[in-house]
């Protein structure tokens, strides 16, 4: 069976801690988020630093590869996190205003550069609600509505993000795109790029544990 992979290439930005949760008003009291591309590989890596110094970092090539990890942090100090499932590690530290690291795995390092998440960039956790609609939150404010155009041809995706601003856009997959099969969960993490780009992959982690029955959202297959 293939993984569940969405790929979308437009958002904003949105609010959840890694479990779940509501929004805070005060910008003192969101996560902070980096994004950026690890070159030379399909693969995104987003970094999320919550308030109370808890971390989720997420690195996802938009096939089915994907690594989600957590940890703890003091202001400031570097990052060093295993994977939740795998050997995989992520080491950073901030650099100016944002985190550059390395990404290891399978005996192989990984360089990347991070900038603070704006516009539509962003750690989002989505759900599906329909075996054609989806919708989630990032870490740090902004809600996100996606759903197959008519034709199939693509998504029409919703951004409003923290301050209230909503982005609207169709995205279209390319030419010879697949859909994996429905599965039993429906749960995503996608990294959204500053520009709008995306990769995501389906939750195989604890953040399963406890929840309801999971409803099919077609996947989507990375740009």
């Amino acid at each position: 069976m293939k993984l569940n992979t969405l790929c979308i290439l437009l958002l904003a930005s949105i609010i959840v801690s890694a479990c779940g949760g509501g929004g805070p008003a005060d910008a003192a009291e969101r996560a902070h988020e980096y994004v950026g591309e690890i070159p030379g590989t399909e693969f995104y890596v987003a970094i999320a630093i919550n308030p109370d110094g808890t971390v989720l970092a997420y690195v996802c090539d938009g096939m089915g590869v994907d690594y989600l990890f957590r940890g703890t942090s003091q202001p400031g100090d570097p990052l060093s996190l295993g994977a939740e499932s795998s050997d995989a590690r992520l080491e950073a530290a901030i650099e100016g205003n944002a985190y550059a690291g390395v990404f290891f795995t399978d005996g192989k390092e990984y360089p990347f550069v991070t900038v603070p998440a704006k516009d539509y960039g962003g750690l989002y956790h989505l759900t599906g609600i329909s075996e054609t609609e989806a919708e989630g939150l990032s870490q740090s404010g902004s809600s996100l509505k996606a759903s197959l155009l008519p034709d199939k041809s693509g998504l029409h995706l919703e951004v409003t993000t923290v301050d209230g601003v909503l982005f609207s856009s169709d995205r279209l997959w390319k030419e010879g795109h697949d859909h994996s099969e429905p599965t039993g969960y429906r749960e995503s993490w996608v990294i959204m790029l500053n520009n709008g780009s995306g990769r995501g992959g389906a939750i195989k982690s604890s953040f399963q544990e406890g929840k309801s029955p999971l409803r099919y959202f077609d996947p989507i297959c990375p740009p």
